[in-house]
């Protein structure tokens, strides 16, 4: 017997025809029941998708901390992962669109938009408060407003070459419509939202982080040596802070 599905997803759809058809055809000698078809190709997804997300969770994390030099920085730029997230989310809820192995691909593609977004405004923000010295609240305001032009670039070129896909509903749209709908509701997120979220989300971290180090007795500065604590705490120079993306 064979059917197929529309309007909902596939895996609900198949939990719910084996509990209807269990009830009415009890196991017993003689009978065996197999259940096959897309529904094992989505399972051995699923199955790929519980390493690869970890595993590529894992690989961002060491390649950014190589980019910002700093933890603190690292969870910032991380930050942008799960905020991205609920963008994707929430497109896919507004247009009714099931979670599906092409969905899960787009929320590996906005991993890599939040990631590179984030990455050119905290490198910048470095620049400004580490090596031109100016104040937290300058440089990461400076930083959003700086690095404005290039984030908007990278998120306007991810939405707008997938809105063809988003919008399809031809032969095959089902296949790609979902991975379009994450990456656009992710990327409309980063556009907007995350320029509000983050200049005071950096300005908190790194005014509580530098606060901290100092009452430690080190310096403001993580990118030069600690000085001796009858010495001068200030930023001074720091010729190892990473450089920005121009």
């Amino acid at each position: 017997m064979k059917f197929s599905v529309r309007g909902r997803d596939l895996e609900s759809t198949i939990k719910e025809a084996q509990e209807k058809v269990r009830a009415k055809i009890p196991d017993g000698y003689g009978k065996r029941l197999e259940w096959s078809g897309e529904i094992n190709e989505l399972r051995e997804a699923q199955h790929r998708l519980a390493f690869i997300v970890p595993l590529t969770l894992l690989l961002i994390s060491l390649l950014v901390y190589a980019a910002v030099k700093l933890w603190i920085d690292l969870l910032v730029v991380l930050i942008d992962i799960p905020l991205a997230c609920t963008g994707a989310i929430g497109a896919l809820l507004l247009t009714r669109t099931n979670f599906s192995v092409s969905a899960a691909m787009g929320f590996l593609s906005i991993f890599g938009i939040a990631i590179q977004d984030a990455i050119l405004v905290v490198t910048y923000f470095q620049k400004m408060r580490y090596r031109d010295g100016l104040s937290v609240r300058e440089a990461a305001r400076g930083a959003e407003e700086k690095r404005f032009r290039p984030v908007l670039m990278t998120t306007l070129v991810a939405m707008l070459g997938l809105m063809p896909a988003a919008l399809s509903h031809g032969i095959g749209s089902q296949t790609q419509k979902p991975l379009a709908i994450a990456v656009i509701g992710g990327s409309l997120i980063l556009a907007l939202v995350m320029r509000i979220i983050r200049p005071p989300l950096v300005v908190a971290v790194h005014e509580w982080w530098e606060a901290w180090r100092l009452r430690r007795g080190r310096s403001a500065n993580p990118f030069v040596p600690d000085h001796d604590e009858d010495e001068d705490l200030s930023l001074g120079d720091a010729d190892h802070v990473p450089h920005a993306a121009e």
